[in-house]
């Protein structure tokens, strides 16, 4: 934990800062902690955004997608977390677009 909180310091005040980032995803080995250091990161914007203060971020949304996930399964899960009805009938191109519509 000391090490997240020493980790926080560095990347976390700059991605509050940097209005250049849009978006944070992580890939990787199961188990080095990307879980437990985007929870951390979730958790301080959200506090930050919900005391009044300005970051880079207008929403953060927390998805997670399971091991046997695909494109389309990720873009349905993005949109149930930010409360958008996509139609199952939609190419991923279309679910895309509304999908990039729905964060401006």
């Amino acid at each position: 934990m000391k090490q997240l909180k020493e980790s926080w310091k560095g990347y976390g005040e700059h991605l509050m800062a940097d209005y250049e980032v849009q978006r944070i995803g992580v890939y990787g080995m199961g188990g080095v902690g990307k879980t437990t250091i985007l929870k951390e990161i979730n958790n301080r914007l959200k506090k930050v955004m919900t005391d009044g203060m300005i970051t880079c971020f207008d929403n953060v949304v927390w998805v997670t997608i399971p091991k046997e996930s695909n494109p389309e399964k990720l873009q349905m899960a993005i949109a149930k977390a930010v409360r958008l009805n996509l139609s199952e009938d939609w190419n991923m191109m279309d679910k895309a677009a509304e999908l990039l519509k729905a964060e401006s």
